[in-house]
């Protein structure tokens, strides 16, 4: 099992390094600097999926310590997962449900008729290869449905689903936004048919062959 150190200094190609090319290839005024939202994403990942590695008496993981705010934040945003019965259901199956669990391999890419291959990972916050399903948790400034579904295409969480249902070989894919602002439970799902899955794997596709020309 990689620890996220280990995962995050691996050289395979990951969405988010699609994402970097993509602001490279189209970079926008004002961007905000991401690094505190994957903090805090982090933070709610571990307490929802692996609590075992936090320590709730002194609000650390890892070597990051969180502050007062963001743990009970977390905590709420982490019980109202628990009280949706789709979400509950998903934490409860330990038998076939996997955790961060990290999918590593090559991969052939076929741009327009033109195929490449590229070394790929991705960690899933929850996948049940039994049935086919993989899970990605979200934290979200979005306070209705609506509002969340205007953040998938925005910040491209529908390129991120199809990259981890093609590399996990997943039929099936649910995007769970949880609200910062007041801690309600939003749920996108996607199979291969879904317009949001074949749109995000034009973009991966698009941008994986952008990869391959500048790094080979």
């Amino acid at each position: 099992m990689l620890i996220t150190e280990e995962y995050y200094t691996r050289k395979e190609v990951s969405n988010s390094d699609l994402s970097r090319l993509k602001s490279e290839l189209n970079p926008r005024e004002n961007i905000t600097d991401p690094t505190a939202a994957y903090r805090f994403g982090n933070l709610l990942d571990i307490v929802i999926t692996e609590p075992e590695k936090a320590d709730f008496f002194n609000r650390i993981i890892g070597t990051e310590k969180f502050t007062v705010k963001e743990w009970k934040l977390a905590e709420k945003m982490k019980n109202a997962f628990l009280r949706d019965e789709y979400c509950f259901n998903l934490i409860k199956d330990r038998k076939n449900s996997q955790f961060q669990y990290v999918e590593i391999k090559d991969r052939v890419f076929n741009f327009k008729g033109f195929e490449f291959t590229l070394p790929c990972r991705c960690k899933f916050d929850i996948i049940n290869k039994p049935i086919k399903i993989s899970v990605d948790i979200k934290t979200t400034d979005a306070k209705t449905q609506n509002e969340f579904l205007s953040a998938v295409e925005y910040f491209d969480y529908d390129r991120q689903s199809a990259w981890y249902m093609d590399l996990g070989e997943t039929e099936h894919h649910v995007i769970i936004g949880i609200s910062k602002k007041n801690n309600k439970v939003f749920k996108v799902f996607l199979n291969r048919k879904s317009s949001l899955y074949l749109q995000g794997k034009n973009k991966y596709t698009y941008l994986a062959f952008k990869y391959w020309l500048i790094h080979g």
